[in-house]
């Protein structure tokens, strides 16, 4: 299946809990999608992809500065592509994975950068052009994985075993991408042992 879709949304605009007379305007997001979903082999195999292009007028982008919360309008534009796949060999087994290409930066968005002012001690600094750098945990590159084996137990209900994994490149934690708002690349790895009752209501205890 072959598709193509547009949608057009939007978030209130408001005001600052913690400061008076600070507004900040409605985001409005127009979103364009292009993709395609398939099975293959009896479905044995399916596979989703699409590429994306997002467009941005006063995305809010929140700062805390303890005490004080700020939302701060912006303009960005994000474009990206993922892929997934999910293999069902057969009754016992499911693999998938997935891996998502994003390229997202502000296109118009000064800021001050507030943190640097309280920890520099020299007063308010001034509005920076922040246009081309990344959004705020934004990687370029996320990739995942997992795999479950699952184990009927006869009258006894069914075990399964889990493991997965994900892995995402550097990004930034705010607008500013200085060294101490960088999040470096990182994996992470779950394992779960599961088991699933027979009996009708059980919720636990």
């Amino acid at each position: 299946m072959l598709y193509a879709q547009f949608a057009s949304g939007f978030k209130a605009g408001g005001f600052a809990i913690a400061t008076c007379d600070y507004s900040y305007e409605p985001e409005v997001l127009d979103a364009y999608e292009l993709g395609f979903k398939a099975t293959w082999f009896d479905r044995l195999l399916r596979s989703n992809g699409a590429v994306f292009h997002y467009d941005y007028s006063n995305l809010q982008v929140e700062e805390v500065n303890i005490p004080n919360a700020f939302v701060n309008n912006a303009q960005a534009k994000g474009f990206g592509a993922d892929f997934d796949l999910l293999l069902i060999p057969g009754s016992h087994w499911v693999l998938a994975a997935n891996i998502t290409y994003l390229d997202a930066t502000y296109t118009g968005f000064f800021n001050n950068d507030n943190a640097a002012t309280l920890e520099s001690g020299l007063g308010l600094s001034e509005a920076e052009d922040l246009s081309g750098n990344r959004l705020n945990r934004s990687p370029e590159w996320a990739m995942g994985w997992s795999i479950q084996y699952t184990r009927p137990l006869q009258n006894w209900g069914e075990l399964s075993l889990r493991a997965e994994g994900s892995f995402k490149t550097e990004y930034y934690l705010r607008e500013f991408s200085t060294p101490t708002d960088r999040q470096d690349a990182h994996a992470i790895f779950n394992f779960f042992l599961n088991y699933s009752t027979p009996i009708q209501g059980l919720t636990g205890w």
